[in-house]
């Protein structure tokens, strides 16, 4: 559902482009061509920003982005509680921002 937003905001973003452009091209002295092309850049920003922080990873995913470790020891992490994730109907999904958290035992 996510990717169709995103393709509108996209297709928002080309709209913006493309009247800036249309702008210009008639009039050169047109002051909104600065102002439509800085909001499409600070609109592209954003959405890129928020597609980044929502984006899941499989354990494979994130052990290769975050040092080379194993799936296996990254499904571990999540069990221990070290890392935070979403179990999904194919697996665990971890938000690509994730940090791991070492929880230490008390010693008895």
């Amino acid at each position: 559902m996510f990717r169709l937003f995103e393709k509108r905001i996209r297709a928002a973003i080309q709209s913006i482009r493309d009247e800036a452009k249309h702008r210009e091209e008639t009039t050169p002295s047109d002051v909104s061509v600065e102002a439509f092309n800085y909001a499409a850049k600070v609109i592209e920003r954003e959405l890129d920003e928020a597609l980044r922080q929502t984006e899941r990873l499989t354990p494979e995913q994130y052990g290769e982005l975050h040092g080379g470790v194993t799936a296996q020891t990254v499904t571990r992490w999540i069990r221990l509680g070290q890392l935070e994730a979403e179990e999904g109907p194919n697996g665990y999904l971890i938000s690509r921002d994730a940090v791991r958290v070492e929880k230490h035992r008390k010693a008895s």
